[in-house]
């Protein structure tokens, strides 16, 4: 796991998760854009769903049924994908259909923070949230405020980032999406981290925990076992850090690559802090193959540790 701050969203736990946006129309040309069937297809005109390994949007702000298909965004194909997102904006556009508009600009700035390109996703994210509130969809401005301030984390602004989620928790409670009400918590205990409030940290992620457990949702369950593990690991706990993450690498071994790597990553890094380092490094190599294959810049953070103890 890169620094916080220093990498792109793909670099954080919680990328995974925020894929490609699709707003769910009976019209054949918007499917065909996102080259998805029309099974993932699950919601209505004005519902948006966000295609990720946890959802936080549906009819009635209630979490549905996270996708098992991973779309262009999640192989990695951030070209393919952000042009998607751009011929579905200027066919909502013409439509006239604002909170396709909406869906469209949250997913393209998702794509364009996975690749790193901050300013953009945050200009495009910036939009979907101003869009979402003018016409008065709730969900979509609290998953534009939950994926700004993913953004924003990545930057560094972590005031702002903050900010973004607590009013995005706010709205998610407001509409009954116990999703969106983890995936918030989740993200804030992540900016928490950051800012070494560990005990506040800790009680956010406790609480993301236990609700994608309530939802059934292992890979969220997964991805905040990881972010608990990263936690103790700064707090150095290396015993209950490496605990959090071999309880992620059951639940998510051939489930998720993305948590099953990061998982392999955790365990990794508290066994090179503990003084265990071939273990470690064998480890990072097994995560390294994994984020190679789905093309995640998580990548070249474990390289340079692996080159850090080359010889050791």
């Amino acid at each position: 796991m890169l620094p916080v701050g220093s990498g792109s969203g793909a670099d954080l736990p919680l990328w995974k998760r925020k894929a490609i946006v699709l707003v769910a129309l009976d019209l054949a040309p918007v499917v065909q854009l996102y080259g998805v069937g029309p099974s993932l297809c699950r919601t209505g005109w004005d519902t948006p769903t966000t295609i990720r390994s946890r959802c936080s949007c549906s009819s009635g702000g209630k979490a549905s049924e996270p996708s098992s298909s991973p779309g262009l965004y999640m192989t990695g194909d951030y070209t393919a994908a952000a042009a998607s997102h751009e011929q579905a904006l200027d066919l909502y556009r013409s439509l006239g259909h604002a909170n396709g508009e909406a869906t469209a600009l949250s997913g393209l700035g998702l794509v364009q923070w996975a690749g790193a390109d901050y300013r953009q996703a945050s200009t495009n994210l910036g939009e979907a949230l101003e869009l979402s509130r003018r016409v008065g969809n709730k969900i979509g401005e609290a998953n534009a405020l939950n994926y700004l301030g993913s953004v924003q984390y990545s930057m560094g602004n972590y005031a702002g980032a903050a900010a973004s989620q607590e009013r995005a928790l706010q709205l998610y409670r407001e509409l009954g999406s116990r999703h969106g009400e983890a995936n918030a918590l989740n993200d804030l205990g992540n900016i928490q981290r950051a800012t070494a409030d560990y005990v506040a940290a800790a009680g956010n992620l406790i609480q993301a925990l236990a609700l994608y457990q309530q939802v059934g949702d292992q890979v969220g369950e997964a991805e905040a076992l990881n972010n608990m593990g990263a936690l103790k690991l700064s707090a150095g706990t290396f015993a209950d850090a490496r605990a959090c993450h071999e309880r992620a690498l059951a639940i998510t071994a051939g489930v998720s690559p993305l948590e099953e790597a990061q998982a392999l990553e955790g365990l990794g890094r508290c066994d090179l802090r503990n003084g265990q380092v071939e273990q470690g490094k064998a480890l990072l190599h097994q995560a390294l193959v994994i984020y190679k294959q789905i093309r995640s810049l998580n990548s070249h953070q474990v390289e340079i540790t692996l080159r850090e103890h080359e010889g050791s």
